[in-house]
């Protein structure tokens, strides 16, 4: 259960980042910067409360999701490019997601 709101957490984080600046061109860059600070950003806000729910202090929770989430996020840089991230289905999202989820559970203790 909690990988499944893990996945849809980072997931949340795809659809909600903005486009890159008109100025910007997109060929040049694989993943825009500030995409992937708004991914970590998002990502890491949505997954804070559930590292402080367990007890972990508010200031470390913060940092354990900011990890965890740069950890998925890097698996997807490395196996996909940022125009398939784009293009793929929620339900491979989700799937890759909570592959990269259990990879990275280093960082996290009960993701």
């Amino acid at each position: 259960m909690k990988n499944l709101l893990i996945s849809f957490l980072l997931i949340g984080g795809l659809f909600t980042c903005s486009p890159p600046a008109y100025t910007q061109d997109e060929t040049a860059l694989e993943y825009p910067s500030l995409y992937i600070a708004q991914w970590v950003y998002q990502c890491s806000e949505a997954l804070s409360p559930m590292f402080y729910n367990q007890g972990t202090p508010k200031h470390y929770a913060v940092q354990l999701a900011a990890q965890s989430c740069s950890c998925v996020i890097d698996e997807f840089r490395k196996n996909f490019l940022w125009l398939e991230v784009q293009t793929m289905s929620s339900e491979d999202r989700a799937l890759f997601s909570e592959t990269y989820a259990y990879k990275c559970k280093p960082y996290g203790r009960n993701l």
